[in-house]
């Protein structure tokens, strides 16, 4: 998969941006739309350039990548942040029900509404999305370093990394026990206050 984002990348045809995240974040269109002005006029002059929105969470399904999605839930938390102040065990025991409870299952399956699913339903069932997947050992590795938090806690190092991996992974069979795999899987932040921390 790198070899082709390598050639890509120098592939005389392709241009890059900085990742727009519009749909997984709660951006205004205004902010989004202009990004793609020069690719519109390079598609004029170039009919057969692909444009793509190099967001990296658009067709993710976990909590942290719907954003946009899940303003009830993040509404009712920060509400509920402002009546138990700083009292933590207020917050753990009352704060996330609530959210939780704010944020409506679609279709009564208990599903909750996604990017993915949004993306759908504005798009039509006409459009084809091309989506480069990222292998799940490397994508967690590329997020320990990118993420300068982790190496503070856990150390600059591939010792660091195996300490975050495997506090993720206890961390993760923790929440499973607790809840219903699925929903860590897809929105463990949400699941309670340890989770939250620990994201």
């Amino acid at each position: 998969m790198r070899d082709v984002a390598s050639r890509l990348a120098h592939h005389p045809k392709v241009a890059s941006l900085p990742s727009p995240h519009w749909w997984d974040e709660s951006k205004k269109w205004g902010e989004y739309w202009p990004q793609f002005k020069s690719a519109a006029a390079r598609i004029e002059r170039e009919p057969d350039v692909i444009m793509g929105d190099s967001s990296a969470a658009s067709f993710a399904f976990m909590w942290a990548g719907c954003q946009r999605t899940n303003t009830p839930f993040s509404e009712a938390m920060a509400a509920c942040h402002g009546d138990c102040g700083h009292d933590s065990a207020c917050i753990a025991e009352r704060c996330y029900a609530a959210a939780a409870a704010a944020w409506h299952p679609i279709d009564g399956d208990g599903s909750k509404l996604s990017t993915p699913w949004l993306m759908r339903l504005a798009t039509g069932g006409d459009v084809k999305h091309v989506v480069m997947l990222r292998d799940p050992t490397e994508r967690l590795h590329a997020a320990f370093w990118a993420g300068h938090h982790y190496g503070a806690r856990y150390g600059f190092s591939e010792d660091g990394f195996a300490a975050f991996a495997n506090e993720t992974l206890a961390d993760f069979a923790a929440c499973a026990a607790a809840h219903a795999r699925d929903a860590c899987v897809l929105a463990f932040e949400a699941q309670g206050k340890k989770q939250e921390e620990g994201a």
